[in-house]
């Protein structure tokens, strides 16, 4: 699932290597607050979830974190 949430990621924010656990909107520059709608749009569609709204205006969402939201350990 997480090699399918970082394709997700590369796609979107055109990506040219694949983003690590701790990567977000801190520290992928061209991951702005409308990418940011975008990927959580694309991973609820992709997944079949509803994150919870706090995840829209996180500044420092991971994609561990993304990843748990999915599929709960």
């Amino acid at each position: 699932m997480t090699a399918r949430i970082q394709e997700i990621l590369m796609d979107l924010l055109d990506l040219d290597h694949e983003p690590a656990d701790t990567d977000g909107r801190h520290t992928i520059e061209d991951w702005n607050s409308l990418a940011h709608v975008r990927i959580v749009h694309a991973l609820e569609s992709e997944f079949d979830v509803r994150f919870p709204d706090w995840v829209l205006t996180a500044d420092r969402v991971t994609v561990a974190e993304l990843a748990e939201l999915i599929q709960p350990a």
